[in-house]
């Protein structure tokens, strides 16, 4: 099959060739026809990618003391290999798709079955791929009536709506939407849907009068706030999203004048935090930052091993948000159609990075899958779902050697060493996701 995944060491996106991923005993394999590009989120993954390496470091010093904490414990050699090995490997992209079940694991037997169309999330499993593996609680069903190119959008609806919900938007709440791409323009539609009056925000006029369409009752730029003024009634927002990814802190500062007095600030987006204390003391405003797609998030207890949470401490989990969202699609109260500015087929995915790489205009990038013949024969032989074969052809006086796990220990010391040995080759690789396989093998394999 083949995936998007970027060269992190130089920033390049490519397609590779890889093996198709394993279904686990808790996961579903799916059959990928629709993925959206989070233009936003990959953007900016994009860049720091580009970046050389004292860029990465200046971008991300948290990065930096973990890597000095691993050279005090495992010295400087071994730091250092794992470093570029870490750098090597290839990264996927995408993390929010729709498709068809083909595979089903045994715990998930109940609750699945073959041909149900569903709706995926989670960065590093629901990526732009023919193919992807996903747990239970990153997977929801897609309603009847929504196709796959609007069901590929429910993870920045949960972001949306996990970002509303921490705002505790109610019936007649005046709200504040600041930032009007993906995740904007869906806050905007979901805080209509809990029946808030909403007002909108952002740069782009254009995405102004798209957040209009959404059901906001007024949108402007900040250059001239009067549209907006008459729904706050000169008492300010009930609550503000900030939904924009910038490194300002002017945000901060503009929703504090914006907000009423001990009204709610939520940041949903990546933005500056630095901010005057007096102004958001004297409001007594409350500040939250949003999880992501909700409850769960980043619970490997949740995500991998598919626990619950007792519904009534937690009655709105990340998995609650991807149904949920789904559900008001099917009922035409969120509307991801409107947003989408361009469609690709994915087999040129890479036209699409190309056009984000060069800031054309867009909005949401949609990448729409091919019904190929013999797909189900790509799942036959279990054995050689996940391994990716190198091509090797070894004479009688040679060894082959095949590698079951292609982790850091594998990377750096096994396989280094290996393709030094006069007379060994490596010829198949296996790993789960089959993605580090394939670049081991593309980096490591001896050609005939």
């Amino acid at each position: 099959m083949f995936q998007v995944v970027q060269d992190v060491k130089g920033g390049k996106v490519k397609m590779m060739d890889v093996p198709v991923p394993a279904c686990g005993d808790n996961e579903i394999l799916v059959k990928v026809r629709a993925s959206l590009i989070s233009a936003g989120t990959e953007k900016m993954v994009m860049d720091f990618a580009e970046k050389s390496l004292l860029g990465k470091a200046q971008a991300r010093p948290d990065l930096v003391q973990k890597v000095l904490q691993k050279m005090r414990k495992d010295g400087v050699a071994e730091t250092v290999a794992s470093v570029f090995a870490r750098l090597d490997e290839p990264m996927p992209l995408g993390y929010s798709m729709a498709g068809e079940v083909v595979a089903v694991g045994t715990k998930l037997s109940a609750e699945f079955k073959i041909g149900d169309r569903v709706a995926g999330a989670g960065a590093g499993l629901a990526n732009h791929a023919d193919y992807v593996a996903l747990p239970r609680n990153l997977t929801v069903p897609i309603p009847s009536g929504v196709p796959y190119e609007e069901a590929c959008y429910a993870t920045l609806g949960a972001i949306a709506l996990h970002g509303v919900r921490n705002a505790a938007v109610g019936i007649g709440d005046r709200v504040l939407v600041v930032g009007l791409g993906l995740v904007g323009q869906l806050a905007t539609q979901l805080a209509v849907a809990a029946g808030a009056d909403v007002a909108a925000l952002d740069m782009d006029v254009g995405r102004c009068d798209l957040a209009v369409q959404g059901g906001a009752t007024a949108a402007c730029t900040p250059a001239d706030l009067s549209p907006i003024s008459s729904i706050h009634a000169g008492r300010g927002f009930d609550a503000v999203l900030l939904c924009a990814a910038t490194e300002s802190d002017a945000l901060m500062q503009q929703a504090a004048d914006l907000a009423r007095d001990r009204a709610r600030v939520i940041l949903v987006g990546k933005v500056g935090t630095r901010f005057d204390y007096a102004s958001y003391m004297k409001k007594e405003l409350t500040v939250g930052v949003s999880r992501s797609y909700g409850a769960g998030r980043y619970d490997p207890a949740f995500e991998q091993v598919g626990l619950s949470y007792p519904v009534g401490y937690v009655p709105h989990t990340e998995r609650d948000n991807l149904a949920e969202v789904l559900r008001l699609m099917a009922l035409g109260k969120v509307r991801p159609d409107v947003l989408t500015t361009h469609t690709f087929n994915f087999k040129n995915a890479l036209e699409a990075y190309d056009m984000i790489k060069h800031k054309k205009a867009f909005l949401g990038i949609v990448l729409a899958y091919e019904e190929t013949e013999g797909e189900t024969e790509v799942l036959g032989g279990a054995a050689e779902v996940n391994g990716a074969a190198t091509g090797v052809r070894v004479s009688r006086d040679e060894v082959g050697v095949g590698f079951l796990g292609v982790g850091s220990f594998a990377r750096t010391v096994l396989l280094p060493t290996l393709v030094k040995v006069a007379g060994a080759h490596v010829v198949r690789l296996v790993s789960k996701g089959g993605l580090s396989a394939a670049g081991a093998r593309d980096k490591f394999a001896k050609t005939a």
